[in-house]
């Protein structure tokens, strides 16, 4: 029968192999299973491309329930809510619409029972019981118990689907990990479940005695025990050691596992994957039911083949299919080198499987199942009301945060710390007209556009200030902190804005690279950690204009630094004559000097920028003085060397080529050291010298031709 699942093209491919020959039959039994769908009720905006969202999810068990009729059956193995304990109170608030939303669309899919997974618990066992009973939806929790010994949830189902009996069970595991962001991969959530039951007044009971319990009740009811399980991957493997007669263990947790199905005995042990990305799908053929559902020594189930290569090829053609068919246009994306090799790769991946399946019995004959996890790509039909069900939940979170919002009130202006990056146009217009072009001005504007613009898992990064101090609280008094501002890389700027002193005290940051993976990271920008340094690039402002060529606000803010500064019990004459020379006062600067060198006359630092200061405004004895002074006591000194050269140039040629070789055999990376010596040695007369240390200089650094090329434009050919 053909596969829901694979378009007709690949069809018409497959069938011309001579697998085709025999028709694959129709299987007697299929379950549709999700787990860790980690509250991701869609894809994140942030890239495009991306697979998954429940509108995916529904669309593919529509159409397989229509499909598959009576055959099927559908369970989640928990995890739905969220991502693992959300200690954050504003998205545990959202969390419950969320919820809604989920079993909404499961329950309206058929799902005939839900796994208790620490995400539900995280939103309060009351809360979870409240929405299932009000929807309609089965909670499956075997060994959770309240104050009374009652259990809040099923313990376990009976289901009736192909002309067999199905009992389905959960357990919870007593302790759940769960994985850090990306950037500590070596470190886990350790979520203690009896801890967080008990202090919402309920118990875990130990899963080892319940699922003998509930096998022992529950097995001789029914043709085929399934567990969807919430232990995690290890005790899995452990359950189905204990319990053999159970016929399939399911659930998420994985991270130990090596692939989609681990045969412990005779009982399948199947994970489930992360984000909604994907969708399990198991099924039986038993052409001799009685030979496996007849009960042996133990009551353990006849063997099971597993059959699972065929339908894995038949998935990898249609995903390389729908990858190769997105790839169309895109050569300008990626360029044509990337986007061929991209495109060639995909070939090469619908031929290995092509191959693969032309080598496979499409029937093998005898009891056996075929379990694969199947994505949940574009090319899958989007179900309408999942959509419907999304807007509801974007509508219900927004209605709830603007309700608060009034409630609270408007943040008061003396308690924001973070003052828009309108507060920064009068000093850094060209910085500001920069940030205009980027696409984090326009953070804020993709969230609208998706009614998302109160939703607490995402404004974080699409505004500054969130839950920080002198920030905004909540997810709708975001007036004034929308999109990724000034403060995002450099911090509160209440202080900066303040005037006097504060303009030149220590305050603003730059968080670089580091503060941007806060957010781009995972799935938000997956190619981050690779092309991080290029992307940063494109968003960093172009550098503060150099003393002269500032505004006339920026020059009147360093010369108020420098006053405030100047002011202080204790002056800091180096920030002082650093405001005087943004505020292009040269003499202003070398006066603070004086004053700094006066107070530290040992200090290297500050005999250093004394002779800065008095090159900047020729006093070239005093600067030949001090630099003397560094470099007698400091030889490694590049700086110092470079600075005598400099001074000595117009008075002793010789002496400052001889300097000039010292700063750059200390430092030979320095273009401004390689001009001083090619001048000292155009000067000294040592022209075919300086024509070829310009141009071994080059060869080493061609990033320094353009700013080197006036001078070795000003030295004859030589030939």
């Amino acid at each position: 029968m053909a596969r829901l699942w694979i378009t007709s093209l690949l069809l018409t491919a497959a069938c011309s192999l001579s697998s085709c020959d025999q028709e694959r039959p129709e299987s007697d039994l299929v379950l549709l299973y999700t787990g860790n769908v980690n509250g991701y009720i869609e894809p994140c905006g942030c890239v495009a491309g991306q697979i998954g969202g429940i509108d995916r999810i529904a669309g593919f068990i529509e159409g397989q329930r229509k499909e598959l009729g009576d055959r099927a059956l559908f369970i989640d193995t928990g995890d739905l809510f969220a991502e693992g304990i959300i200690d954050d109170a504003n998205t545990r608030d959202q969390l419950a619409h969320k919820g809604r939303g989920f079993l909404d669309v499961w329950r309206e899919l058929g799902c005939e029972g839900i796994a208790l997974g620490e995400a539900e618990v995280g939103v309060g066992i009351d809360v979870v019981k409240a929405l299932a009973d009000d929807v309609g939806q089965t909670i499956l929790a075997g060994n959770v118990v309240d104050a009374t010994g009652a259990y809040p949830f099923a313990e376990s189902i009976i289901l009736e689907r192909g002309g067999f009996k199905i009992g389905v069970f959960s357990l919870l595991g007593e302790v759940m990990n769960e994985p850090k962001p990306k950037k500590d991969k070596a470190k886990l959530h350790m979520y203690d479940m009896r801890r967080l039951l008990s202090e919402q007044g309920y118990e875990l009971l130990p899963w080892k005695k319940r699922a003998a319990e509930i096998v022992a009740e529950l097995g001789p009811q029914v043709d085929i025990l399934m567990c969807a399980s919430h232990l995690g991957f290890n005790r899995n493997e452990e359950l189905a050691r204990l319990e053999p007669t159970i016929d399939v263990i399911f659930g998420g947790h994985f991270g130990t596992s090596e692939g989609q199905t681990t045969m412990v005995g005779q009982t399948p042990v199947l994970t489930t994957r992360l984000r909604g990305s994907r969708v399990g799908r198991m099924e039986w053929w038993l052409p001799n039911p009685d030979e496996y559902l007849s009960a042996e020594v133990g009551g353990k189930h006849g063997e099971l083949k597993n059959d699972s290569a065929y339908d894995e090829a038949l998935i990898g053609m249609d995903v390389s299919r729908q990858v190769y068919g997105e790839l169309a246009g895109m050569e300008r994306k990626y360029g044509s080198q990337l986007w061929a090799r991209k495109r060639d790769t995909q070939v090469a991946m619908f031929n290995a499987s092509e191959n693969d399946l032309a080598e496979l019995p499409a029937d093998p004959g005898g009891n056996r199942f075929s379990n694969n996890q199947l994505p949940m790509h574009h090319g899958i039909a989007r179900s309408i009301s999942a959509l419907e069900a999304v807007d509801r939940y974007h509508e219900d979170s927004n209605d709830m945060w603007k309700q608060r919002a009034g409630e609270a009130g408007e943040i008061p202006m003396q308690k924001r710390l973070f003052k828009g990056a309108e507060a920064c146009i009068d000093c850094h217009q060209a910085q500001y007209e920069f940030w205009l072009g980027t696409r984090h001005s326009r953070a804020f504007a993709t969230l609208q556009a998706t009614s998302q613009e109160t939703d607490a898992e995402c404004i974080d990064c699409h505004t500054v200030g969130y839950e920080v101090n002198g920030g905004f609280p909540t997810p709708a008094l975001s007036a004034g902190f929308e999109n990724v501002q000034c403060a995002a890389c450099h911090g509160a700027d209440a202080a900066h804005l303040a005037g006097g002193a504060n303009y030149m005290l220590p305050g603003l940051i730059n968080r670089g690279l580091n503060g941007c993976a806060r957010c781009h990271r995972d799935e938000h920008d997956p190619s981050f950690e690779q092309q991080g340094g290029i992307k940063l690039a494109k968003v960093a402002c172009p550098p503060i204009a150099p003393p002269g060529l500032t505004s006339n606000a920026m020059t009147t803010a360093y010369l108020e630094a420098a006053s405030g500064l100047k002011k202080r019990p204790r002056p800091n004459w180096d920030l002082i004559g650093q405001a005087y020379a943004s505020a292009n006062e040269p003499e202003m600067a070398f006066e603070a000097a004086r004053e700094w060198n006066k107070l530290k006359p040992k200090s290297l630092r500050a005999r250093l920028n004394l002779a800065d200061r008095a090159l900047n405004v020729g006093k070239l004895p005093v600067a030949v003085l001090n630099y003397r002074i560094v470099t007698d006591q400091s030889p490694d000194d590049a700086r110092a060397w470079a600075g005598l050269a400099w001074s000595l140039f117009s008075t002793d040629p010789a002496e400052s080529l001889m300097a000039a070789r010292e700063a750059y055999a200390i430092d030979p990376d320095n273009p401004f050291g390689a001009r001083i010596v090619g001048m000292g040695l155009m000067a000294t007369g040592k022209i075919d010298e300086a024509r070829t240390m310009m141009k071994k200089h080059i060869a080493f650094h061609p990033e320094h031709e353009t700013g080197l090329r006036d001078l070795l434009d000003q030295l004859p050919s030589g030939e």
